[in-house]
This record gives structure tokens, sequence and C-alpha cells, in this order.
């Protein structure tokens, strides 16, 4: 890389150069020199571009001084013209250049305002679209957990229903056990009396049937009540069930957007199943009773049959 050149040492090489008849360039003032960087020449040759005209019409004043002999003063205007035109010349591409380089820059701008106002614009539409898709997300879930906390009510109230059949349950078992307890005391007692009594059967036949009727009324008005107990929870199963079946429609609804309430409404199913297990089982217990009870009613016919043949005898 060459170094030390000055504007100096372009200036006088173009003007030997000039003086030559040949045109300056950035290659003959180089090899002029022998040394010179191309962006150093070119920046001090731009400047003597612009002081060519200052310096040929001082050459043009010494050739006009007496004693300048005709060829050198000849050499001097031909040079002035031809420095004049360059100049011309290089003035005019330079304004070309520049108008060209502007017109570039602003189609340039041109495109990068255009794209630009297409990127705010496409900004502006993706704001409004998460705007709306929050609002929208924003409403969901409100909605979501107002399902939630309905479902969650629901599920409670039939966990009390639930809870109150099982209490139910458990007080119709023990009447019946009451009731068993009953009868047996009282099979006891009549077998007790036939045993104690038989010599005096006839006379006390009509309290012996009394007190056999009033116990079978009292089966009966049992057997009613649990008839009815039974009806009721049947009923409350029922009404159960289908509340059952409608909050689990609810809950297919709800659950493809909340897969969190399926545990819950499996936990309620398995209730409910456990609850018709449970009626299953004092439906059973209650045929069994009354298989216990037909081959005692059976026992007292006879009990009071016997007494009759008895004395027939």
């Amino acid at each position: 890389m060459a170094k030390g050149i000055s504007e100096l040492d372009v200036h006088q090489a173009a003007d030997d150069i000039i003086a030559a008849g040949e045109r300056p360039t950035v290659e003959r003032i180089r090899a002029h020199l022998g040394t010179g960087s191309p962006n150093t020449v070119t920046r001090w040759l731009e400047t003597w571009w612009q002081t060519v005209g200052l310096r040929l019409r001082q050459r043009a004043i010494e050739a006009a001084v007496p004693g300048i002999p005709e060829r050198l003063a000849h050499l001097s205007h031909r040079l002035w013209q031809a420095a004049l035109q360059d100049a011309g010349e290089l003035a005019q591409t330079q304004l070309d250049s520049a108008r060209h380089a502007l017109d570039e820059r602003e189609r340039l701008l041109e495109g990068e305002r255009a794209t630009l106002a297409l990127a705010i614009e496409a900004s502006q539409k993706r704001e409004r679209e998460a705007q709306v898709q929050t609002q929208s997300a924003v409403a969901t879930a409100e909605q979501l957990s107002a399902q939630v906390s309905q479902l969650t009510a629901q599920v409670q109230d039939l966990l009390r229903q639930r809870d109150g059949a099982y209490g139910r349950a458990e007080r119709l078992e023990q009447e019946l056990d009451a009731v068993r307890r009953s009868l047996g005391e009282a099979t006891t007692a009549h077998e007790g009396e036939r045993r104690a009594l038989q010599a005096h059967v006839i006379a006390v036949e009509d309290r012996a049937h009394t007190e056999v009727d009033r116990h079978r009324q009292a089966l009966r008005s049992a057997e009613q009540e649990w008839g009815r107990e039974r009806i009721a929870l049947t009923t409350s199963l029922r009404e159960s069930e289908q509340q059952a079946i409608v909050t689990a429609n609810r809950e297919q609804q709800a659950l493809r957007r909340l897969e969190g309430v399926t545990a819950r409404a499996d936990g309620l199913e398995a209730q409910l199943t456990s609850l018709k297990e449970t009626t299953r089982r004092v439906t059973e217990a209650l045929r069994l009773r009354r298989a216990d009870t037909a081959p005692t009613s059976k026992q007292s016919k006879q009990r009071r049959t016997a007494p009759k043949r008895e004395s027939a005898l």
C-alpha cells in the first residue's frame, strides 16, 4: 500500500500529464508518481478538477505575457479547452450519478414506507385479533367457572341426598330387626302359653286369637310402613338417578372444556351404584323377612287348630 503521497504531488502530476497532452486519470497519476493509493489519488484528483479552471486561467495569463513562445501559448489554450470540457463532463456525470442515486434512494424509501405501512397494518390487525381472543378466553373461563360452581353444588346436593338415603336405610334396618325381635318374643310367649295352658285352651283361645291378631296387625302395619318407606326410597332413588343423568349430560358438555370435572362425576356414579346396591340389600332383607314370617303364621294357625282337636277328643 502506497504512503507519503500528498495533494500537491497529485496536482503537480496532473499538471504534467496535461502538459503532455493527455487526460489525467488515477492510473496515469499513479504511473507518473510510481506510488499512491487509488482512493487517495481519486480524492486529490477531484480537488485538482475543482481548481483546474483557476490553474488554467493562471497559465493563460502567463502565456499572454510577452516572451512566451507561440507554441506554448497554443498548448495552454488547448489545455484550457480540454479542461473545460472534462470539467463539464465530470460535473454532468456527477450530477447524473447523484440524480440516479437520489431516485434510487427515493424508490427504496417508498418501498420501505409501503412495507412499513403493511407491517403496521398487520400488527394492528394481530393486536385486534389478540384482544378479541383474549376477551373470548376470559368469557369462556368465566362461563366454565360458573358451570364448575353449579356442578359442584349439584354434586354436594346429591351427596346429601345419598347420605339421607343411607340414614333411612339404616333406620329401616333397625325397625326390621325390632320387628324380628318382637316376632321372636311373641313366638316364644305363645309357645310358653300353649304348653302352660293346654288344659285351658278353650278359655284362653279368644285371648290368644286376639294377641295373634294384634301382632298380625302390628306386622301388617310394619309392612305397610315399610312399603311406604320403600316407595319413598325408590322415588328418591329414581329422582336421584334422573338428577344424576341430567348432571351427567351437563358434565359431558362441560368436560370438553374442563377435564377436571370427570373425576368428580365418576365418584358420583360410584356412589349412586353403591346406593343401588344398598337398596338391593334392603329389598333382599325384606324378602327374607317375609319368608321368615310365612312359616310363623302357618305355625300360629296350627296352634289355633290343635287345641280344638284335643278338646274334641
